[in-house]
């Protein structure tokens, strides 16, 4: 196996991961329009606390 098919096989994820990665990424997206949008005052610390969390969700 080419040494560039073994690189593309490590990184790819399987089914369960990627539903997970999605839903990890819908809910900090959920979470950031909640946490901006539906309150009367913006806490910045949760909405920065939920943008990390989204951040690492689209890494995974």
């Amino acid at each position: 196996m080419p040494q560039q098919n073994r690189a593309l096989n490590a990184t790819m994820l399987t089914l369960p991961q990627v539903k997970n990665t999605a839903a990890n990424v819908l809910r900090e997206t959920w979470l950031i329009y909640k946490n901006t949008k539906l309150v009367r005052k913006m806490d910045h610390a949760k909405v920065r606390k939920h943008q990390r969390k989204f951040l690492q969700a689209i890494h995974q």
